[in-house]
């Protein structure tokens, strides 16, 4: 009799250890659908994305035969800018438009691109100025300014890279429209509105097949393209000349530089 009492004892005292064993909570993050005919489990996916460091970032299509690499820090960044190096050209008696020299040994320009990156993580949007500078020459230890002269670039293919997000919204043209008289004031060149211009974009001018088309008899533009051209009247003196483009990037739609 004591046998059978014992004996009923530990089996009840196993079987409540197991349904203890069953009844176990699931680890946090785990959700479990006990529907009949189910066996379905859903785990949590967690993750922080921080403000980018200040590394820089590299050009993602090196222009040729200048690459114009910044090595500009931060996560708001200008990684490459155009180097505006332009053909020989002849005195004329109208104004001439001066077209980028190719790479030596080519005959065909390449296109040329503005890299900006933004990986602030905010969608704050920013905006891309320039300036010019005059265009001085120096013989014989006189200077003279190139009179009436700037660069003119306009409509941009802007493209992002394989790494952004599949649904970033880019920046878009600004119509930056030099002539003389403001080419050295800043002025928009790219526009990235807020939610926008986020990851790495490229601004590329000179596209094959997007060249201006100009009047023989007067030299005015017809039909605008995205080659980048010199802008030179007639009544300059012969020699060779140098100036500056200052880039400027905001960290706004609507900055202006610092």
């Amino acid at each position: 009799m004591k046998k059978n009492i014992i004996g009923s004892l530990l089996l009840s005292a196993l079987v409540l250890s197991t349904g203890v064993t069953a009844m176990a909570a699931p680890s946090t993050g785990i959700e479990t659908s006990n529907e009949a005919g189910k066996r379905e489990s859903t785990s949590k996916v967690q993750v922080e994305l921080q403000p980018g460091d200040d590394s820089t970032t590299p050009p993602v299509d090196p222009n040729e035969p200048d690459p114009g690499i910044t090595d500009q820090k931060g996560p708001l960044s200008i990684d490459q800018v155009i180097i505006f190096n332009f053909e020989s050209q002849k005195l004329a008696s109208k104004t001439v438009r001066i077209p980028m020299k190719p790479k030596a040994g080519q005959t065909k320009l390449k296109p040329a691109n503005i890299q900006i990156t933004d990986k602030r993580g905010s969608g704050a949007g920013w905006n891309l100025q320039i300036k010019q500078s005059e265009l001085i020459s120096n013989v014989d230890g006189t200077e003279r300014i190139l009179k009436g002269a700037y660069i003119d670039m306009k409509l941009p293919t802007i493209k992002g890279t394989e790494f952004n997000s599949p649904d970033a919204k880019g920046p878009v043209d600004a119509k930056y429209d030099a002539n003389y008289s403001n080419k050295g004031q800043f002025s928009k060149v790219i526009t990235a509105e807020k939610d926008t211009g986020m990851g790495t974009w490229l601004a590329y001018y000179n596209d094959a097949g997007k060249d201006e088309v100009v009047d023989a008899k007067t030299g005015k533009v017809t039909t605008p393209g995205n080659h980048i051209k010199l802008v030179v009247p007639t009544g300059g003196y012969a020699g060779t000349y140098t100036g500056t483009v200052t880039w400027a990037l905001s960290d706004s739609p609507e900055g202006t530089p610092a």
